[in-house]
C-alpha cells in the first residue's frame, strides 16, 4: 500500500500543476489570441466543463475497470490534453484544454475516493495530506511557468508535462492490485430513490468552493498587472503565494483536527478566506494584495479535502453512488464562477469590481455549511 500511495501522491503533485495551469498564462494568452476578459473566462469554463463531462462519465468505465484503471484513464486524457494545449490557435487551444478538463474530471474525484478507501480510519487527515501533494503541484507552477515565458514559449514546458502525466499513468497501472473493489457507479450521477439533503448541501459548498479558489488563483495574474503593473516575476510570487498558504493549511489541518471538530474548522477557515478576500479588491495597495492572497489561501486550505472526508464518512457505502452528483457540482462551479468573474469584468470594465463576487460566494459557502451542519445533526 506504501507504494501505491506514494505514486498517488506524486501523481496528485502534476494534477495541482495542471488544474492551475490557466492563471499564470491568461496574461499571455489574452495578448497572444487577442482576448477580452470574457473570452478568456471561457477557458476557464472549457476546462471545467470538461471535468464536469468526465466526472459524468468516468463512473460506467469505473464499474467495468475498477477505480484505479479509472485513474490510469484520467492521467491518460490529461498528458494528451496538455501536449495538445500547444497549440497556436485559440479554438484548438479550447479544445485541449477541455480535454485535459475531462482527465481532471476523472483523476480529482477518483483518487480522493482511492485514498479514502485505502485510509479508513484517518480519512479527513489523510485526504488533507492527500491534497497538500495537490498544492505543491499548484504553487511549482507560477514561477516555472513565469520562468518558461521569460525564454520562450509554452510548448516545451507543456511537452514536458504531458510526459510525466503519460509516465504517472504508466506507473499506476503496474502497481495497482484488486484491493479497492470496482465499486458500481463510483463519480457517477446518483440513482438512489432519494438524494439525501447533506449531499445536495455538500455539493453546493465544493460548487462553491471550486470556483472562489479558481477564481481567485485564475483571475489573481491578471488583476495584479492590470491594477498594480507588477513585473512577471512579482505576479508569479503573489500568485505562489496563494498556494503556499493553501498548501501549509492542509499540512497543518491534521494537527487542527486533533483539537477542532471537523464541521467547525471548515467554518473557521471560511472565515479567514472571507477576510482575505475582501482585502483583495478592498484595498488599492500591492503589499495588501499578497496579504490578501496568504489569508485567502490559508483560510480555503481545510475546506475542500474536510468537506470530502465527511461526506464519504457520512453517506458510507452510498457515497460512491452519490460521489458523481457532489463532484460534477464541484467542476460546475468551476467553469461558473471564473466565467462570472470574466463577464463581469468585461461589461463593468473593472477586474476590481467583479473580485467582489467571489467574496460574496465565500459568505454563502459560510451560509452552506452551517446549514450543512444542522442538517448532519438532525439526522
Amino acid at each position: 500500500m506504501g507504494k501505491r500511495l506514494l505514486i498517488v501522491h506524486a501523481g496528485f503533485v502534476l494534477t495541482g500543476v495542471v488544474t492551475t495551469l490557466l492563471g499564470p498564462l491568461i496574461p499571455t494568452l489574452e495578448v497572444r489570441w487577442a482576448l477580452n476578459d470574457a473570452q478568456a473566462g471561457r477557458l476557464f469554463a472549457a476546462q471545467f466543463l470538461g471535468a464536469l463531462a468526465g466526472t459524468l462519465a468516468c463512473g460506467r468505465v469505473v464499474s467495468r475497470c475498477g477505480i484505479e484503471n479509472g485513474v490510469v484513464l484520467g492521467y491518460l486524457i490529461m498528458a494528451l490534453g496538455v501536449t495538445a494545449a500547444a497549440a497556436n490557435q485559440w479554438m484548438a487551444g479550447m479544445a485541449a484544454v477541455a480535454c485535459y478538463g475531462i482527465g481532471l474530471g476523472f483523476t480529482i474525484p477518483l483518487t480522493n475516493l482511492l485514498v479514502s478507501d485505502l485510509c479508513p480510519g484517518r480519512r479527513a487527515a489523510a485526504l488533507n495530506l492527500l491534497n497538500v501533494a495537490w498544492c505543491a503541484g499548484a504553487v511549482a507552477a507560477p514561477p516555472a511557468i513565469a520562468a518558461m515565458l521569460r525564454t520562450g514559449g509554452p510548448a516545451p514546458l507543456l511537452y514536458s508535462l504531458g510526459g510525466s502525466l503519460a509516465g504517472v499513468a504508466a506507473l499506476v497501472w503496474l502497481t495497482s492490485r484488486p484491493v479497492v473493489e470496482a465499486r458500481g457507479s463510483a463519480a457517477a450521477p446518483a440513482t438512489p430513490r432519494r438524494v439525501p439533503a447533506t449531499v445536495w448541501l455538500t455539493g453546493i459548498l465544493l460548487f462553491l468552493y471550486v470556483g472562489v479558489e479558481t477564481g481567485v488563483a485564475g483571475w489573481m495574474p491578471s488583476y495584479a498587472l492590470r491594477e498594480y503593473q507588477l513585473p512577471a516575476a512579482r505576479i508569479a510570487t503573489v500568485q505562489a503565494g496563494f498556494w503556499s498558504a493553501l498548501l501549509m493549511g492542509r499540512l497543518l489541518a491534521p494537527l487542527a483536527l486533533r483539537r477542532v471538530a471537523a464541521e467547525r474548522l471548515i467554518v473557521m477557515g471560511l472565515a479567514a478566506a472571507a477576510a482575505g478576500a475582501a482585502l483583495l479588491p478592498a484595498v488599492a495597495d500591492a503589499a495588501a494584495l499578497w496579504v490578501g492572497a496568504l489569508v485567502t489561501g490559508a483560510g480555503l486550505a481545510v475546506v475542500f479535502p474536510t468537506a470530502v472526508a465527511l461526506f464519504t464518512a457520512r453517506e458510507g457505502s452510498g457515497a460512491s453512488r452519490m460521489a458523481g452528483i457532489v463532484f460534477a457540482m464541484a467542476s460546475l462551479g468551476g467553469a461558473a464562477i471564473p466565467w462570472a468573474v470574466g463577464y463581469v469584468s468585461s461589461h463593468l470594465h473593472s477586474l476590481r469590481l467583479a473580485m467582489w463576487g467571489l467574496l460574496a460566494a465565500t459568505l454563502l459557502m459560510i451560509v452552506v455549511q452551517l446549514r450543512l451542519s444542522g442538517a448532519r445533526q438532525a439526522h
